[in-house]
């Protein structure tokens, strides 16, 4: 029973972007689950503040996650996004 709680728990702090890690150069990344109609532009608008270069933004989140040129997202899919509004 404490295993499935366990599991629960993980699964809604992943569901919720609870979950987060820092990179090398300090910076805090949240994972974002993809809903439809998202774009990268989009997420990275939710995820930033007014200090932030929104091109800069996207550049990071791409680079997080091997992103290509064509930056192809998927409802569903977990993308790690820089977290500004914690730091």
């Amino acid at each position: 029973m404490k295993k499935l709680i366990v599991l629960v728990a993980v699964l809604l702090a992943v569901g919720t972007g609870i979950i987060s890690a820092h990179d090398s150069k300090g910076l805090q990344y949240t994972e974002v689950v993809v809903r439809p109609g998202d774009t990268v532009w989009s997420i990275a608008a939710e995820n930033c503040t007014q200090k932030q270069d929104i091109r800069e933004v996207i550049h990071l989140i791409k680079e997080a996650n091997k992103l290509d040129h064509s930056v192809q997202i998927h409802p569903g899919q977990a993308l790690k996004v820089p977290n500004y509004k914690t730091n």
